[in-house]
């Protein structure tokens, strides 16, 4: 990759000195999807070495959550299994997530599902978190904002990790790594902390660089294979007293899912003032889950000898491309781009009314099999300029973004087209340490399938022979973001205001549907704004890291007001990390306050106060150990809720006190 030096410059401010690391810089100096401090957009950076305080192999959400704004729940209850984050409030199905600049949200369901392809970041350099519209990208509509994962470079290495924790829970990995090549087998396994919610799951990440004259190509893979307990459903606050671990699910519910991803990058640097960037990738997705049901009323059971077996099997194949051309001339840079993809997910599902049948056979003989395809098809094309201008950074972005959507199976409905334009500005003034910046951007989401299908998986007809769905709305949000950011030597600090305006807000509405999965409905009128803070301040060997967010948020129903589903006001995230010769030890506490489960506002999760240590010691120059204890206090967490067919809410708990330790091989 090649250097903005303009990108470079502001960007190596952002960082401390023991942090800067120069191919990180890079990336993100050079590409059209990274924000950097020239440009009016509310982000946040964390490198390979932030990530190495936290992360022993446990799902991303939970280590983003450190962040401003960010909530994450587990379903399992620990750190392994789905987990699932929000960002401002707003699920990951609305939140643009890619790998190098190549989409990671599946098309159809608009989903990101980190646990098909375990301990993720541990082959992750850097990740850019972007809040609000931000800069537009490939994929899905960057609708509350963006995860963007840099992978790892080909590098000269051997290493080995081996780890235990609760929960049954071990993890053990190899690297090996040339100057051209880079590799990483990852196996994990944990009982979970919730009863039969244990995660089977093994990863392999491939990525090799070659340089020719002007040329740098790129290989890179991910392929990831797991096995679940399911317990993506909640319980009763009275099954809970009686035992905190219960679980919903049934041992009829469980799942499996192999995912690869495959990325062939080229770069192509033209002259000194302009490149080229394109890359071809293609995803596959395997699997299955099955989901117990009273077939009289639609509702999930909990008795493993009442209820009929659905079984949904999917099987999706995305293939698609992406150019950027860049091009600096003294104060201009201009991106531009394009990116399409095609993909196709097909459907089978089978019910056994007769569960006996379902355990005594070879998953044969069931009682009802129905076959459907879901079809999408999307193309995007971006112009960006940042033009200096007697001190100010001008900043455009407009986007272009069509999708649409087919359906053949039992019966026919009409295809879906949507067409999109994304457009942002913003301004931004440097005076020298001091940054300020304005932005205002709106993006355009459309509904998922299982939105537009009210939950079902396989549509159902009417009288006449029409099938029978929810035709609704589309989604619009209007982002302002000002803010100021401070780049000092000992204080790095960036505080944000926000206002989101939505239109036909597609939100959850706190029920789940026949599949299990959770529904949504739009609303007129609704608005989210707050007050955000990223600030890290050092004073000797102690680190302070504050990231906070105080917020005020509310849907229009008519005449009434309700808060949003799963929104807390105040989040407050606060890390004290000291560094002494070969130890680290990092203090983490977090504040969220209260939120609902339901959209009209009668029931909620309560406000709790978290602790957490990490212990890092270099015990020689090559091994490393590391102690991660969560949830010191052992207090009673519920970081999620819903509610069933009959409104009943039901509530998520979070493990009490637990551990987990490792050992790092750097040969």
């Amino acid at each position: 990759m090649f250097i903005s030096i303009l990108g470079l410059n502001l960007y190596s401010q952002n960082l401390d000195k023991d942090t800067i690391k120069i191919k990180q810089v890079e990336v993100v100096a050079s590409l059209p999807y990274q924000a950097t401090n020239n440009i009016p957009i509310t982000f946040k950076n964390l490198t390979e070495k932030d990530l190495s305080y936290k992360n022993f192999g446990q799902e991303p959400s939970q280590i983003l959550a450190n962040t401003s704004s960010i909530t994450s729940y587990s379903d399992a209850g620990s750190s392994w299994g789905y987990s699932y984050l929000r960002l401002r409030g707003i699920d990951q199905t609305r939140i643009n997530m890619t790998l190098n600049g190549v989409p990671l949200n599946e098309p159809e369901d608009q989903g990101c599902y980190f646990s098909n392809y375990p301990d993720f970041l541990q082959s992750i350099k850097m990740i850019q978190i972007q809040r609000g519209v931000g800069m537009s990208k490939n994929g899905i509509a960057n609708f509350a904002g963006s995860l963007n994962f840099e992978s790892l470079d080909p590098r000269r290495s051997i290493e080995l990790d081996a780890g235990l924790g609760s929960f049954n829970s071990k993890k053990y990995s190899i690297g090996l790594g040339t100057n051209h090549f880079y590799g990483r087998l990852s196996s994990i396994s944990s009982d979970g902390y919730r009863d039969h919610s244990g995660n089977k799951s093994k990863s392999f990440f491939f990525a090799t660089q070659n340089k020719y004259k002007k040329n740098t190509f790129k290989l890179i893979a991910f392929i990831g294979n797991q096995k679940n307990e399911l317990s993506w459903l909640g319980s009763t606050k009275e099954q809970l007293k009686l035992n905190p671990k219960y679980n919903s699910c049934t041992d009829n519910e469980h799942d499996v899912f192999t995912q690869f991803r495959l990325q062939f990058h080229h770069n192509y640097q033209i002259n000194s003032k302009s490149n080229l960037n394109s890359a071809i990738y293609y995803n596959y997705l395997d699997g299955s889950y099955t989901y117990q049901y009273d077939p009289i009323n639609w509702s999930h059971v909990s008795d493993n000898n009442f209820g009929s077996i659905d079984k949904y099997n999917l099987k999706s194949n995305t293939l698609g491309f992406y150019t950027n051309y860049i091009y600096r001339y003294n104060n201009v840079t201009i991106y531009s781009g394009i990116n399409a993809q095609t993909y196709s997910r097909k459907h089978n599902g089978q019910t056994w009314i007769d569960i006996n049948k379902y355990h005594s056979l070879n998953s044969i003989n069931y009682d009802y099999e129905y076959f459907n395809t879901g079809y999408r098809s999307e193309a995007t094309a971006f112009f960006k300029m940042i033009y200096n201008f007697k001190g100010f950074n001008l900043f455009q972005d407009y986007q272009y973004r069509f999708s649409n959507f087919t359906y053949k199976g039992d019966v026919n409905i009409n295809q879906f087209n949507w067409n999109f334009f994304n457009p942002t500005i913003g301004i931004e003034k440097s005076f020298n340490k001091l940054i300020f910046y304005y932005s205002i951007g709106q993006t355009h989401r459309e509904p998922t399938r299982n939105d537009i299908f009210m939950g079902m998986d396989n549509l159902y007809a009417d009288s006449l022979g029409i099938g029978i769905y929810n035709n609704m709305k589309t989604e619009s949000v209007l982002d302002n973001e000002l803010g100021i950011r401070y780049l000092g030597t000992n204080l790095i600090l960036n505080i944000n205001y926000y206002y989101m305006k939505f239109k036909d807000e597609i939100t959850l509405n706190g029920y789940f549907g026949p599949t299990g999965l959770l529904l949504h409905t739009n609303v007129d009128n609704s608005f989210r704004s707050g007050l955000e803070s990223d600030i890290k301040y050092k004073i000797g060997k102690l680190e302070l890291i504050n990231n906070s967010s105080f917020s005020y948020n509310k849907i229009k129903v008519g005449e009434n007001e309700f808060n949003p589903v799963l929104t807390p006001n105040i989040i407050i995230n606060q890390d004290i990390l000291y560094k002494f010769k070969r130890v680290t030890i990092c203090l983490n506490s977090r504040y969220q306050s209260e939120s609902y489960i339901d959209l009209t506002n009668q029931y909620k999760l309560d406000d709790f106060f978290i602790l957490n240590l990490n212990f890092k010691m270099l015990l020689t120059r090559r091994i490393e150990l590391n102690l991660f204890i969560n949830n010191i206090t052992n207090k009673d967490i519920y970081t999620n809720g819903l509610m069933a067919f009959d409104g009943t809410p039901l509530y998520f708990r979070q493990s009490g006190t637990n551990y987990f330790v490792n050992l790092k091989f750097n040969l």
